[in-house]
């Protein structure tokens, strides 16, 4: 019989699944696609109403009813496109649009500008123009052009990764169809955060040179386009790019790396638990808090909880219930964020593929430590070696549950990542950490920071040079493809085999 653990698992992944299928519908007529969610409507309530007595069945109508709520969410997060709605113009000609900028994506040759829309028509729209004059968030801005809609690349849903921003209209103006009515019109808190975000970048500028600020800018903010592209390929043929994103991976490797030192150095689980979990929530803060951080952080805690748990059931159903709660709020991002699926896939993964990691080479490890344990604790540095053996599985563990998505989206094997984020990952968290303390000390006096900054200035030319090393390697990297198929048949035997291994280990 189903424990209570496991009929709530099933219930939250037929939504998740509900939520699929509505999506991979999407083609067929509303009318076809309605009657089917009607007719698994009244199956889930006759199964329920009749066979009360039956528990399994009674499982089976509830999965049903849950399964269409997730249709019926997918459903209701579309909007409807009539003659208020500014995509029922898309590809009809020019319009006059009044709106408030919601994010300004300032790039080397354009500006990408999101569009709240008031007035004549509602919605979000993407606007392309020059990069001067430069607007911000809050502007109050009219443009005149021609609202597009969005295109598909070769081999990237474009439209579908707009819509998981409600952006469903784009359009291209040049400075002179633009003009500013007002500025101060967003969110007065969103704005500060901005604000602080933009100081932060500044002060990097004034206490680091060139690319070392950009490389830090990328580990502390997520802003890395500053970076050389020679050397931002070169992170990519190493398969350390996580590092230089504010991504789902990244915050989730950052938080349990956090928690593997101070376990290292000595604190007690809940000590080590309460520490980490105060530096994530910092963390998110300082780096402007934008949404996919803000998800990847809950993810992350709940990879801190599980570890101080050290209940693999309760560790999987809460990952799992703030994913529904996710999807709930935004369904697409279930296929269109790239970030979202990466950090469910590596939270997972460091739960159940971090243990067996850590039990496989057991016999290495007991000859090692047979070995050298002596040395290395007369030396005092045997907390070093529980820390970077701790890295070296949560690296392997994340990579390995991380690495069909990244085939699938990026066409591209990185043979040599393993090493390259064994090499770079443990030095991250410090890096972190004392980036911040060189911020906060620029901000007083930049001398301050030009000071503390010297200290983290070898460290990251360090990890340039070896991101270059092992990316010049013969065959580092390798452009392969996993069909979509393949990426299900992985994650499918992967799964069985981390249960039954996990399973195997209770025994």
């Amino acid at each position: 019989m189903f424990s209570k653990s496991t009929i709530f698992l099933i219930l939250c992944l037929t939504v998740v699944g509900g939520i699929f299928i509505a999506w991979a519908s999407r083609g067929l007529e509303a009318k076809t696609r309605w009657s089917a969610v009607i007719l698994l409507c009244l199956i889930g309530i006759i199964l329920i109403s009749v066979f009360w007595s039956s528990r399994r069945v009674k499982i089976i109508g509830f999965a049903i009813l849950f399964f269409v709520f997730g249709v019926w969410r997918y459903g209701a997060s579309n909007p409807q496109i009539n003659s208020n709605h500014i995509a029922y113009y898309n590809n009809a000609g020019r319009r006059i649009l009044r709106g408030v900028v919601a994010s300004a994506d300032i790039r080397e040759k354009s500006s990408r500008l999101t569009l709240n829309l008031i007035g004549d028509f509602g919605g979000k729209i993407l606007v392309t123009t020059e990069v001067y004059p430069r607007y911000q968030y809050g502007d109050f801005l009219e443009i005149a052009c021609s609202p597009e809609a969005p295109e598909k690349f070769e081999d990237f849903d474009y439209p579908g990764y707009l819509s998981r921003f409600d952006i469903y209209s784009v359009c291209y103006g040049q400075s002179d169809d633009i003009k500013k009515i007002a500025s101060g019109k967003g969110n007065s808190a969103y704005a500060y955060v901005l604000a602080w975000k933009q100081r932060v970048q500044e002060t990097i500028r004034q206490i680091l040179p060139m690319p070392e600020a950009s490389l830090l800018s990328g580990l502390v903010i997520g802003e890395s386009r500053d970076l050389p592209q020679d050397i931002q390929d070169d992170f990519s043929r190493a398969g350390i790019t996580h590092i230089i994103a504010v991504s789902g991976l990244n915050i989730t490797l950052i938080a349990s790396v956090v928690l593997a030192l101070l376990l290292s150095l000595g604190l007690w689980r809940k000590h080590a638990f309460y520490g980490a979990s105060i530096f994530l929530f910092f963390y998110i803060l300082l780096i402007g808090a934008p949404a996919s951080a803000v998800r990847a952080g809950i993810m992350g805690f709940l990879i801190l909880l599980a570890q101080r748990l050290g209940r693999l059931s309760s560790a999987v159903n809460s990952i799992i219930f703030a994913g529904l709660v996710m999807l709930l709020i935004n369904p697409k991002i279930l296929l269109y964020d790239i970030g979202f699926q990466l950090s469910f896939a590596a939270s997972l993964g460091i739960i159940y593929l971090q243990p067996i990691f850590q039990k496989i080479p057991e016999a290495t490890r007991k000859k090692f430590r047979a070995r050298f344990s002596k040395t290395i604790a007369d030396a005092g540095e045997k907390p070093i070696l529980q820390f970077l053996s701790s890295i070296i599985c949560l690296t392997l563990a994340a990579q390995s549950a991380t690495l069909p998505l990244t085939m699938y989206y990026f066409g591209r094997l990185s043979v040599i990542a393993p090493l390259a984020n064994i090499l770079v990952v443990p030095l991250i968290t410090a890096l972190t950490i004392w980036g911040f303390v060189s911020i906060i000390l620029g901000m007083i006096y930049w001398f301050l920071g030009f000071a503390a900054g010297a200290l983290i200035y070898f460290p990251l030319t360090y990890i340039m040079r070896v991101t270059h090393l092992l990316a010049k390697i013969s065959y580092a990297s390798l452009d392969l493809k996993m069909a979509g198929w393949m990426v299900a048949a992985y994650y499918l035997v992967l799964t069985a085999g981390a249960v039954w291994y996990n399973k195997k280990l209770k025994q």
